[in-house]
């Protein structure tokens, strides 16, 4: 078998589905190896994008740009599930902030997509991950290492739309971003436990 080269195989994974089963085996498998390797396998296809230039809609395998929203939100799913070890909670924030940046530039600016703009609103993401926060927290033998993560795609999270919109010091992303941020760092401060 001879060597192939990255536009070819991630075109090969994406014919077969490949992209839209990572999905699911990083939001809800229950074997650690599998959703470790579902995300780097998603962090490579993710690099190929940010190389090629290629849509990130065709590459997963999507059928519309709106569906980037749901994929976000499968992966901040994942976060309700142990990360165990550094390597996947590094790699679990980097395939967020990926999304995220890519779902802010195709809903902001001139090239802004309609759907997408009308459809993604930064803070229903945020959100979504302080509930999973805070829902995690309640088992405290296994929260730490989750709210590591999301405290980790918040702080990152916070730089890059301060790198997105740096014009703006009352930027309108920043502001979405601080409200469900603020609501787990209140929860995790004041409560005994942690």
């Amino acid at each position: 078998m001879e060597h192939q080269g990255k536009a070819q195989v991630v075109s090969c994974m994406t014919d077969v589905g490949i992209p839209r089963g990572l999905f699911l085996f990083t939001r809800s498998h229950h074997s650690y190896w599998i959703r470790l390797i579902s995300h780097r396998l998603l962090g490579h296809i993710f690099a190929y994008q940010r190389e090629s230039k290629v849509s990130l809609v065709s590459i997963l395998g999507l059928d519309i740009p709106e569906q980037l929203i749901e994929v976000a939100y499968d992966l901040i799913d994942g976060l309700r599930k142990p990360v165990y070890t550094q390597d996947m909670q590094d790699q679990q924030v980097k395939n967020l902030l990926f999304l995220l940046s890519s779902l802010i530039e195709q809903s902001q600016g001139p090239k802004a997509n309609a759907e997408l703009k009308e459809a993604f609103k930064v803070d229903k993401l945020f959100r979504k991950a302080s509930f999973i926060g805070r829902r995690v927290m309640l088992d405290i033998k296994t929260s730490k290492d989750r709210l590591e993560a999301i405290l980790k795609f918040f702080k990152l999270a916070l730089q890059l739309v301060k790198t997105l919109d740096p014009t703006e010091e009352d930027s309108k992303l920043m502001k979405d971003s601080c409200g469900p941020i603020l609501e787990l760092v209140y929860r995790t401060s004041t409560d005994e436990q942690y």
